[in-house]
């Protein structure tokens, strides 16, 4: 008599675990379909809350109406808001719903689409959250839609730029922590083992050059830098002014954050400092990103180990100041 083997299927979160696996070694196919068992983890569900109607994967919506929406971070929102012309282009009125920071910086980037907040009502006859968008467009390495896609409005460029004054150095943007608003304990550890000490960035100090904050935030860190960090902190009140001051800058130095994925987005120089263990989304021994085709990966090669990172920015940013 034959012994049948009995196979367990993964739980929703080894599916996760292994979808980001796939997605950092480039494998797409696979690693996006996995990625849909996000849905079948309770404690994620309840952080979105459910959405009625079907959700769309990729067949004709011409003459319908589709709602996107964000489900997870900024960064992931940046990220994937880069498939919204592409939905709009099949011919289906597009509605974008996004956290109420974004809600400007979308509508200057997105002609045609509907930019909805959190708890706005419209009716629509299709969904799709924003990271499910390239398992509906089969995207792979070489099909990511690359180029810039986002823009502030030309009166937020002109009120930073009058702001920022006649350009007379190097301008040299910085982020060195990352949002801690994860809500599971290892998340929130991943996510703060992202974050560069400000003291430490004091290597990048050199001649000819001049650094912006671009922290939301204040931190108490900042006087570590000295009166060499420029902040206009209390001046950026949305994404929208964050991405009119970067504009107005020639580089950005950011850690995993937003501010990387928004520098990217807009097309501006950016150079990223990565932990050993980095997001799946910066795949695997590349200095290059295929997201973002301007922006230059700096990866830890020991966990913890910032020194020769920051040691290697600061030889490339002298040679460009």
């Amino acid at each position: 008599m034959l012994h049948q083997a009995r196979f367990q299927l993964p739980t929703a979160d080894e599916a996760v675990w292994a979808a980001q696996a796939h997605l950092a070694q480039g494998n797409f196919g696979a690693g996006f379909r996995l990625y849909e068992a996000r849905w079948a983890i309770p404690e994620f569900v309840a952080l979105n809350g459910q959405t009625a109607g079907p959700c769309w994967r990729g067949e004709p919506i011409a003459g319908r109406t589709i709602r996107l929406w964000s489900e997870q971070g900024f960064g992931d929102t940046i990220q994937f808001a880069r498939y919204v012309p592409l939905v709009a282009s099949l011919g289906a009125r597009v509605l974008l719903r996004v956290p109420r920071p974004l809600r400007s910086l979308m509508r200057s980037s997105f002609d045609g689409v509907e930019i909805l907040a959190p708890g706005d009502f419209a009716r629509y006859q299709l969904h799709c959250p924003l990271m499910s968008l390239p398992l509906a467009f089969g995207t792979t390495l070489e099909t990511i839609p690359r180029g810039r896609y986002l823009k502030a409005s030309a009166e937020r460029l002109h009120a930073w730029r009058e702001r920022l004054g006649p350009k007379r150095r190097l301008r040299v943007g910085l982020a060195w922590t990352s949002g801690h608003l994860a809500h599971r304990p290892e998340a929130v550890a991943f996510m703060r083992s992202r974050d560069v000490p400000l003291g430490a960035l004091m290597a990048l100090r050199v001649p000819r050059a001049e650094f912006f904050s671009l922290q939301k935030e204040r931190d108490a860190a900042q006087r570590s830098f000295g009166a060499g960090l420029i902040d206009w902190s209390a001046e950026l009140h949305d994404f929208e002014d964050t991405a009119a001051l970067i504009e107005s800058l020639d580089v950005v130095v950011s850690v995993d954050t937003a501010v990387a994925h928004l520098a990217g987005a807009l097309g501006k120089l950016v150079w990223v400092l990565l932990p050993h263990d980095a997001d799946w989304r910066w795949l695997r021994g590349r200095d290059d990103c295929p997201w973002y085709p301007t922006a230059r990966l700096y990866r830890q090669e020991k966990p913890g180990d910032w020194e020769p990172v920051i040691a290697r920015v600061a030889v490339d940013l002298a040679r460009i100041a």
